[in-house]
Protein backbone atom coordinates (compact mmCIF):
# COMPACT_ATOMS: atom_id res chain seq x y z
CA UNK A 1 0.00 0.00 0.00
CA UNK A 2 3.04 2.09 0.60
CA UNK A 3 4.24 1.76 -3.02
CA UNK A 4 0.52 2.96 -4.31
CA UNK A 5 0.94 6.12 -2.34
CA UNK A 6 4.59 6.64 -3.89
CA UNK A 7 3.21 5.96 -7.38
CA UNK A 8 0.13 8.25 -6.69
CA UNK A 9 2.84 11.16 -5.93
CA UNK A 10 4.77 10.11 -8.94
CA UNK A 11 1.83 9.92 -11.03
CA UNK A 12 0.63 13.73 -10.22
CA UNK A 13 3.35 14.85 -12.13
CA UNK A 14 3.64 11.86 -14.60
CA UNK A 15 0.52 13.04 -17.46
CA UNK A 16 2.16 16.83 -18.44
CA UNK A 17 0.86 15.32 -21.96
CA UNK A 18 -2.54 14.98 -20.68
CA UNK A 19 -3.13 17.56 -18.06
CA UNK A 20 -5.10 20.61 -18.54
CA UNK A 21 -4.22 22.11 -14.96
CA UNK A 22 -1.87 21.43 -11.82
CA UNK A 23 -2.64 22.70 -8.61
CA UNK A 24 -0.84 23.10 -5.10
CA UNK A 25 -2.78 24.15 -2.22
CA UNK A 26 -3.10 24.20 1.64
CA UNK A 27 -5.56 24.86 4.12
CA UNK A 28 -6.21 24.96 8.26
CA UNK A 29 -10.14 24.17 9.60
CA UNK A 30 -11.98 21.69 12.31
CA UNK A 31 -11.70 18.31 12.50
CA UNK A 32 -15.23 16.85 14.01
CA UNK A 33 -15.56 13.11 15.75
CA UNK A 34 -18.93 12.28 16.34
CA UNK A 35 -20.58 8.72 16.76
CA UNK A 36 -24.34 7.56 16.55
CA UNK A 37 -24.98 9.19 20.07
CA UNK A 38 -24.56 6.36 21.89
CA UNK A 39 -25.41 6.42 25.53
CA UNK A 40 -26.86 3.42 27.05
CA UNK A 41 -26.76 2.07 30.92
CA UNK A 42 -23.19 2.75 32.11
CA UNK A 43 -21.60 4.06 28.94
CA UNK A 44 -21.16 7.76 27.69
CA UNK A 45 -18.80 9.34 24.96
CA UNK A 46 -17.91 12.93 24.24
CA UNK A 47 -15.67 14.52 21.68
CA UNK A 48 -14.13 17.30 21.24
CA UNK A 49 -13.43 19.30 18.10
CA UNK A 50 -9.55 19.95 16.85
CA UNK A 51 -7.96 21.69 14.41
CA UNK A 52 -7.23 20.17 10.80
CA UNK A 53 -4.04 21.53 8.78
CA UNK A 54 -3.64 20.35 5.27
CA UNK A 55 -1.01 20.80 2.02
CA UNK A 56 -1.14 18.92 -1.15
CA UNK A 57 -0.77 18.96 -5.11
CA UNK A 58 -3.28 18.05 -7.97
CA UNK A 59 -3.62 17.46 -11.52
CA UNK A 60 -6.55 17.38 -13.39
CA UNK A 61 -6.85 16.46 -17.16
CA UNK A 62 -8.07 13.40 -19.93
CA UNK A 63 -6.00 10.60 -19.72
CA UNK A 64 -8.47 8.51 -19.82
CA UNK A 65 -11.61 9.34 -21.42
CA UNK A 66 -11.33 12.57 -23.95
CA UNK A 67 -14.64 13.99 -23.36
CA UNK A 68 -14.19 13.71 -19.61
CA UNK A 69 -12.17 15.72 -16.76
CA UNK A 70 -10.65 13.24 -14.10
CA UNK A 71 -8.47 14.54 -10.92
CA UNK A 72 -5.84 13.17 -8.92
CA UNK A 73 -4.67 14.75 -5.63
CA UNK A 74 -2.27 13.65 -3.11
CA UNK A 75 -1.86 15.37 -0.13
CA UNK A 76 -0.45 15.37 3.57
CA UNK A 77 -3.08 16.21 6.93
CA UNK A 78 -2.92 16.74 10.59
CA UNK A 79 -5.69 16.35 12.41
CA UNK A 80 -6.73 16.42 15.62
CA UNK A 81 -9.74 16.25 18.29
CA UNK A 82 -10.37 15.02 21.66
CA UNK A 83 -12.06 12.08 23.36
CA UNK A 84 -13.87 11.55 26.54
CA UNK A 85 -15.38 7.97 27.30
CA UNK A 86 -16.60 6.00 30.17
CA UNK A 87 -18.26 3.02 30.82
CA UNK A 88 -18.54 -0.58 32.49
CA UNK A 89 -21.34 -2.26 34.67
CA UNK A 90 -21.79 -3.23 37.93
CA UNK A 91 -18.97 -5.25 38.55
CA UNK A 92 -15.77 -2.92 36.70
CA UNK A 93 -15.43 0.06 34.72
CA UNK A 94 -12.79 2.27 32.52
CA UNK A 95 -12.63 5.51 30.95
CA UNK A 96 -10.40 7.24 28.08
CA UNK A 97 -9.88 10.51 28.08
CA UNK A 98 -7.04 12.06 25.89
CA UNK A 99 -6.33 14.38 22.97
CA UNK A 100 -5.90 12.36 19.82
CA UNK A 101 -3.15 13.49 17.27
CA UNK A 102 -2.16 12.00 13.80
CA UNK A 103 -1.15 12.40 10.60
CA UNK A 104 -2.23 10.84 7.35
CA UNK A 105 -1.38 10.92 2.77
CA UNK A 106 -4.65 10.94 1.52
CA UNK A 107 -4.48 9.64 -2.40
CA UNK A 108 -7.65 10.86 -3.81
CA UNK A 109 -9.64 10.64 -7.27
CA UNK A 110 -12.21 13.07 -8.66
CA UNK A 111 -14.35 11.83 -11.54
CA UNK A 112 -17.12 14.78 -11.37
CA UNK A 113 -15.80 17.90 -11.84
CA UNK A 114 -18.54 20.51 -12.78
CA UNK A 115 -17.29 24.17 -13.87
CA UNK A 116 -19.44 26.16 -16.72
CA UNK A 117 -17.22 28.42 -19.08
CA UNK A 118 -18.99 31.17 -18.07
CA UNK A 119 -18.54 30.42 -15.00
CA UNK A 120 -16.02 30.74 -11.93
CA UNK A 121 -17.93 28.93 -9.78
CA UNK A 122 -16.89 24.91 -10.02
CA UNK A 123 -17.46 21.94 -7.81
CA UNK A 124 -15.81 18.63 -7.57
CA UNK A 125 -16.84 15.07 -6.28
CA UNK A 126 -14.34 11.99 -5.58
CA UNK A 127 -12.68 9.61 -2.60
CA UNK A 128 -9.70 9.79 -0.74
CA UNK A 129 -8.01 7.32 0.91
CA UNK A 130 -6.38 8.48 4.19
CA UNK A 131 -3.38 6.39 5.74
CA UNK A 132 -2.55 6.67 8.95
CA UNK A 133 1.37 7.36 9.30
CA UNK A 134 2.05 8.46 12.24
CA UNK A 135 -0.53 9.09 15.71
CA UNK A 136 -0.12 10.59 19.24
CA UNK A 137 -2.75 9.60 21.78
CA UNK A 138 -1.97 11.89 25.03
CA UNK A 139 -4.22 11.53 28.31
CA UNK A 140 -5.14 8.68 30.94
CA UNK A 141 -6.89 5.66 30.35
CA UNK A 142 -8.53 4.27 33.98
CA UNK A 143 -10.20 1.46 35.30
CA UNK A 144 -11.89 -0.12 38.54
CA UNK A 145 -13.24 -3.41 39.63
CA UNK A 146 -15.19 -5.15 42.41
CA UNK A 147 -13.03 -7.52 44.51
CA UNK A 148 -14.35 -11.04 45.21
CA UNK A 149 -15.52 -9.80 48.62
CA UNK A 150 -17.82 -7.21 47.25
CA UNK A 151 -15.38 -4.47 48.11
CA UNK A 152 -14.92 -1.63 45.32
CA UNK A 153 -11.12 -1.96 44.39
CA UNK A 154 -8.87 2.36 43.92
CA UNK A 155 -8.97 3.10 40.29
CA UNK A 156 -6.20 2.50 38.39
CA UNK A 157 -4.40 4.93 36.17
CA UNK A 158 -2.77 4.33 32.89
CA UNK A 159 -1.26 6.72 31.43
CA UNK A 160 -1.34 6.49 27.42
CA UNK A 161 2.22 6.64 25.90
CA UNK A 162 2.05 10.62 24.46
CA UNK A 163 5.42 10.64 22.61
CA UNK A 164 5.18 7.52 20.25
CA UNK A 165 4.75 6.82 16.83
CA UNK A 166 3.02 4.39 15.46
CA UNK A 167 4.85 1.76 16.03
CA UNK A 168 4.97 2.02 19.75
CA UNK A 169 1.51 1.85 21.98
CA UNK A 170 -0.41 4.52 20.14
CA UNK A 171 -0.49 2.44 17.24
CA UNK A 172 -3.06 0.13 18.54
CA UNK A 173 -6.06 3.26 18.97
CA UNK A 174 -6.02 4.36 15.72
CA UNK A 175 -7.06 3.06 12.58
CA UNK A 176 -4.40 2.35 9.47
CA UNK A 177 -6.69 2.85 6.21
CA UNK A 178 -10.24 5.25 6.02
CA UNK A 179 -12.15 5.76 3.07
CA UNK A 180 -12.97 9.57 2.87
CA UNK A 181 -16.09 10.92 0.66
CA UNK A 182 -14.97 14.76 -0.34
CA UNK A 183 -16.61 17.60 -1.82
CA UNK A 184 -14.75 20.76 -2.97
CA UNK A 185 -16.63 24.37 -3.62
CA UNK A 186 -14.71 26.99 -5.54
CA UNK A 187 -14.62 30.41 -6.85
CA UNK A 188 -11.72 30.61 -9.44
CA UNK A 189 -9.80 34.31 -9.58
CA UNK A 190 -7.85 34.83 -12.51
CA UNK A 191 -4.26 36.35 -11.96
CA UNK A 192 -3.20 36.11 -15.67
CA UNK A 193 -0.78 34.15 -17.81
CA UNK A 194 -2.80 31.25 -17.46
CA UNK A 195 -2.65 31.27 -13.35
CA UNK A 196 -5.48 31.00 -10.94
CA UNK A 197 -6.01 31.74 -7.24
CA UNK A 198 -8.86 29.34 -5.81
CA UNK A 199 -10.61 29.80 -2.54
CA UNK A 200 -12.12 26.68 -1.95
CA UNK A 201 -14.45 25.07 1.00
CA UNK A 202 -13.06 21.13 1.28
CA UNK A 203 -15.94 19.20 3.12
CA UNK A 204 -14.49 15.78 3.70
CA UNK A 205 -16.45 12.88 6.10
CA UNK A 206 -15.28 9.50 7.03
CA UNK A 207 -16.68 6.55 6.18
CA UNK A 208 -15.07 4.37 8.76
CA UNK A 209 -14.33 4.48 12.18
CA UNK A 210 -11.08 6.61 12.86
CA UNK A 211 -10.42 4.40 16.12
CA UNK A 212 -9.24 0.64 16.90
CA UNK A 213 -11.75 -1.20 19.27
CA UNK A 214 -8.99 -0.97 21.60
CA UNK A 215 -11.14 1.93 22.00
CA UNK A 216 -13.94 0.85 22.88
CA UNK A 217 -15.42 3.82 20.85
CA UNK A 218 -16.38 4.01 17.35
CA UNK A 219 -16.52 7.71 16.29
CA UNK A 220 -16.29 8.69 12.35
CA UNK A 221 -14.91 11.69 11.43
CA UNK A 222 -15.64 14.77 9.65
CA UNK A 223 -13.17 17.79 8.51
CA UNK A 224 -13.96 20.94 7.51
CA UNK A 225 -11.49 22.93 5.97
CA UNK A 226 -10.87 25.84 3.90
CA UNK A 227 -8.11 25.99 1.22
CA UNK A 228 -6.11 28.44 -1.10
CA UNK A 229 -5.17 26.62 -4.36
CA UNK A 230 -2.69 28.36 -7.30
CA UNK A 231 -3.30 26.42 -10.22
CA UNK A 232 -1.70 26.63 -13.65
CA UNK A 233 -3.79 26.02 -16.49
CA UNK A 234 -2.55 24.62 -20.04
CA UNK A 235 -4.74 25.14 -23.37
CA UNK A 236 -5.63 21.78 -24.75
CA UNK A 237 -3.15 21.42 -28.07
CA UNK A 238 -4.89 21.20 -31.06
CA UNK A 239 -4.52 18.13 -33.54
CA UNK A 240 -2.06 18.67 -36.61
CA UNK A 241 -3.75 19.88 -40.20
CA UNK A 242 -5.63 16.66 -42.02
CA UNK A 243 -5.71 14.77 -38.38
CA UNK A 244 -8.74 13.52 -36.57
CA UNK A 245 -9.92 15.29 -33.18
CA UNK A 246 -9.70 11.88 -31.11
CA UNK A 247 -7.63 9.73 -33.01
CA UNK A 248 -7.88 5.75 -31.69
Amino acid sequence: MRLLFCLAFIACFAFPSHAQRLEIFAGAGINHFYDKGYDDGHYSSAYMDGLAYCAGVGIYGKPLFPNHQMGLTFKYMEINGGIDIEGGGLGAGFGLNAHAKYRTFELGIFPLNLKREDSRMEIHLGMELAWTYKSIMDGEETSWYMDIDFTTMPPKTFYVNDTVATKTNSEQYFTKFTPIACLKVGYALPIGHGFEITPRLNIGVGLKKRFTEEVDSTPKNTTIMMEICLRKNFPTPSPPPGAPAHPR
